[in-house]
């Protein structure tokens, strides 16, 4: 075997590509859950609590904070996961990175058309329930829940690849 290639079949690049998905993944699964599981309700909960202008102060403190710890590696996760579509490992076959890829979308538009728009209006109107409702459940139904797919798909690549 030339030596860009090791003993379980895979490339270098896909290896790293395989470890760069399988670490982010787990990390976005984490501080997605984190966000969406923890800091939703407690904005719920304490946005009645406290002044508007509070509010909004906390969620500017807060928000920027997203773009490094979430954002980013979701935009990675789905650019790595586009890569091993397109090159897919020998072995693992495409169709567990395009189905990856098309739960990731959901989860992206969802973040776009919906939960985006949610955050600027809370951030600059103030607390709102029927907002914070809308977030939460939209966060469920069009994140979590594809997330939970999404995982399904990740441990069975990870278990593919660690019993070569």
């Amino acid at each position: 075997m030339p030596p860009s290639t090791p003993s379980n079949g895979f490339s270098r690049v896909h290896s790293v590509l395989l470890v760069a998905l399988f670490s982010l993944f787990f990390y976005r699964l984490g501080a997605s859950n984190l966000e969406g599981l923890l800091n939703y309700p407690f904005w719920l909960d304490m946005g009645p609590m406290m002044s508007n202008a509070d509010f909004i102060q906390l969620r500017v403190d807060h928000l920027w904070k997203i773009y490094p710890l979430l954002v980013i590696p979701v935009v990675v996760v789905f650019l790595i996961t586009a890569t091993l579509a397109v090159m897919a490992p020998p072995g693992l076959g495409r169709w567990p990175f395009v189905a990856l890829g098309v739960l990731q979308l959901v989860s992206l538009v969802s973040t776009v058309a919906i939960q985006i728009p949610l955050q600027n209006s809370l951030s600059l109107t103030g607390f709102d329930a029927a907002d914070l409702t809308r977030l939460i459940q939209t966060d469920l139904w069009l994140r979590k829940l594809p997330s939970v797919a999404e995982a399904l798909l990740v441990l069975g690549l990870l278990w593919r690849v660690v019993a070569r």
